[in-house]
Parts: structure tokens; sequence; C-alpha cells
């Protein structure tokens, strides 16, 4: 796996936890 990809998976949880608290 690449950093790049690691690095974009970590930042599509935040979103995701984002959007849960809304």
């Amino acid at each position: 796996m690449k950093v790049g990809e690691e690095r974009q998976e970590a930042i599509a949880e935040e979103v995701a936890k984002l959007k849960d608290a809304g």
C-alpha cells in the first residue's frame, strides 16, 4: 500500500466523522 493511499483513507475517515457530527 502506498503512503498516499493510506493518507487518502485517513482523510476519508475524518470526512465521514465530520459528516456524522453534521
